[in-house]
This record gives structure tokens, sequence and C-alpha cells, in this order.
């Protein structure tokens, strides 16, 4: 954007910080009214926003608070994912993978988000004792979609993903 904008640069990378600040704030707002309904968003959003770290390098730090406001949109993306089924539905694995694929374009350890929808999927067929064929092939495609979104996102971003694309990410 630096480049494209007639702007201080300075000024700009802070308002970007400050906007994934806000975008983080929403995130948890957002998973609190997915777990606890409107009051539980409210107190998240609060206690987000009054963190004093988390507020002070929201204006300030550009790896780690893009990094927490992507992680929390990964997890609110995440919770989608159901005991019953469809477990995982084709919407809610597009916008994971993309979730965790912007997660995964500021910092490496974003490949973790890759492990819970794994395990949560893992755990609903368990508990359902799914045997259907065709349920388990719909699930795993939809697993399979978030993955490849999830590891084809941070490519444009990751010089080394450019020249090893997919395979970069275990190196």
């Amino acid at each position: 954007l630096q480049h494209l904008l007639p702007v201080d640069r300075y000024r700009l990378r802070h308002a970007l910080n400050a906007v994934f600040g806000w975008l983080g704030v929403v995130a948890c707002a957002a998973l609190g009214h997915r777990f606890g309904g409107p009051w539980m968003a409210t107190l998240a959003a609060l206690f987000a926003v009054t963190a004093p770290r988390y507020f002070g390098h929201s204006m300030n730090n550009p790896k780690d608070i893009p990094f927490a406001a992507l992680a929390a949109w990964s997890l609110f993306a995440i919770s989608g994912i159901r005991l019953t089924y469809p477990y995982l539905t084709f919407r809610i694995a597009a916008l994971a993978g993309l979730a965790i694929g912007l997660s995964l374009s500021v910092r490496p350890g974003g490949v973790r988000f890759l492990m819970y929808p794994a395990a949560a999927l893992l755990f609903a067929v368990i508990w359902n004792r799914e045997s259907d064929v065709r349920r388990l092939g719909t699930t795993a495609g939809a697993f399979a979609l978030l993955a490849f979104v999830a590891t084809t996102v941070p490519m444009p971003f990751w010089p080394w993903l450019q020249v090893r694309p997919y395979l970069g990410l275990i190196d």
C-alpha cells in the first residue's frame, strides 16, 4: 500500500496496524457471540480493547497484531465446525481456509491452525461413529478445500513459497 498511496508510509503503517487491532477486537466479539451471546460478545470486545499490551501494540506492531487478529478470525471460522453432519460445510471450509491462509501469510506459526479443524473433524467423526462413505468423503473433501485454500493464500506474500509451492511450508 505504501507504494500505491501518496501517504506518509509511517502513518499508513500505524493506521494499518490500528485497523488490524480493531479487526481483532471484532473477531473476539464474534467468538464471544457465537459461544455466549451478546453479553459475552460485549465482554470479549471490552477485554480486548482494555488489554494494555494489545491496545499498545495495535498502534506499532506490524507482525504480532495482524497475526493476533487473523488468528482470532481463524478460530472464529474453525468454530463453525459442527458435531453433527455436515461437520464442515464447503462455505465454512473456504472461509476457514482464507482466515488460516492470511494468518499464515503473516507468521509461519499460522500453519498450526490447520491442526485444529483436523482434530475437530476427527473427533466429530469418531464421536458419531460415522461409517457412511459418502459423508466421510464429503467431509474429507471439505477439509481438503480448507487445506488447499489455507496453503495457497500465502503464496503471493512468501517468496520461498513462490519458488517451492506448498513444499516450502514444510521445509
